[in-house]
């Protein structure tokens, strides 16, 4: 079992106020506007919708949904 320590270091360095965090809460963004795949809002939005329908994006909704219907179920 972890120790509330160690899972709370472990949060602190997925934060996205640390490179890694920023990068991996970003999905990549930034480097995918570095090399030009993202340029105009078309691109943008074709980004974001492959994210939440193909990508990490519906991994997180999903995860979402469930601690949603967690809380809701519990009231």
């Amino acid at each position: 079992m972890t120790s509330p320590a160690a899972l709370y270091q472990l949060m602190t360095w997925l934060s996205p106020s640390f490179p890694v965090g920023a990068y991996a809460f970003s999905h990549g963004l930034e480097r995918a506007i570095e090399a030009d795949r993202v340029t105009d809002v078309a691109s943008a939005t074709d980004w974001i919708s492959d994210l939440v329908l193909r990508g990490s994006g519906q991994v997180d909704l999903v995860m979402l949904h469930q601690a949603f219907a967690a809380t809701v179920s519990d009231a």
